[in-house]
């Protein structure tokens, strides 16, 4: 936790920093960025095991805080909706390939 990157949010040109602040493998993983005064966005998946122990549920989780963030929720909500099936859709991908180099 605290591990610090840059990603490339919605093609954007200019990376945003973030940070990982919650690591609880393989139940969580939550990051965010921003000043949380004026304005901070903090993402969470949540895994949770589906009843039949072959599939897994994904919750997506965003939250934002600071004084502009009632302002601006109308203009990020769908932004942080597409990130985030975006970033699910990654993740999927990233599972798959695993999945099938260990099958190999």
């Amino acid at each position: 936790m605290g591990r610090r990157l840059k990603v490339k949010l919605l093609r954007l040109p200019i990376p945003t920093p973030l940070e990982v602040y919650l690591a609880d493998p393989p139940n969580e993983l939550g990051w965010g960025g921003g000043n949380p005064k004026i304005l901070g966005a903090w993402h969470r998946f949540v895994f949770e095991a589906e009843a039949d122990g072959a599939h897994t549920r994904v919750r997506s989780l965003e939250t934002w805080e600071g004084v502009l963030s009632f302002a601006v929720r109308p203009i990020l909500q769908p932004l942080a909706v597409k990130i985030a099936n975006s970033q699910l859709g990654a993740l999927a991908r990233s599972f798959e390939a695993e999945f099938l180099r260990a099958g190999e």
